[in-house]
C-alpha cells in the first residue's frame, strides 16, 4: 500500500518505541547486548540472537533473511521484532513465532 504521507506511521512508531523505553530500568539500559559489545542505550541490539535460526520473510516486499522456522508478517513489524519490539508480535505469524517470542 503506497502512501504520500509516512509522516503519520513515523510519529506513531517513534510514540510506541519511547513507551517501550519507558518501562526500562537503569539496570537494563547498561545491560550488553547478546551479539555484540555495546548496551541497549548504544544501539538496541541482539537482534542476530533473537533471529538465530529463523528464516523472516516479509509479506510486503521481497524480502527474507536466515533459515529455519518461518516467521511472516509486514516488513515493519518484521524489523521491529527483530530488534525487540514485542508489540510487532501481533502482526506475525508462522512456525517459528513462538521461538522469537520466547526471545523477547
Amino acid at each position: 500500500m503506497a502512501t504520500t504521507n509516512p509522516w503519520p506511521l513515523i510519529h506513531a512508531e517513534r510514540e510506541a518505541l519511547a513507551a517501550d523505553l519507558a518501562t526500562l530500568t537503569g539496570e537494563q539500559w547498561a545491560t550488553r547486548s547478546l551479539c555484540a559489545d555495546w548496551t541497549v542505550r548504544d544501539v538496541l541490539g541482539g537482534a542476530k540472537q533473537r533471529i538465530a535460526g529463523l528464516t523472516l520473510r516479509s509479506t510486503d516486499t521481497d524480502w527474507s533473511t536466515g533459515s529455519g522456522p518461518e516467521v511472516t508478517g509486514p516488513h515493519l513489524s518484521l524489523v521491529l521484532a527483530m530488534t525487540g519490539r514485542s508489540t510487532a508480535l501481533a502482526d506475525l505469524s508462522g512456525d517459528g513465532l513462538d521461538t522469537l517470542r520466547s526471545r523477547m
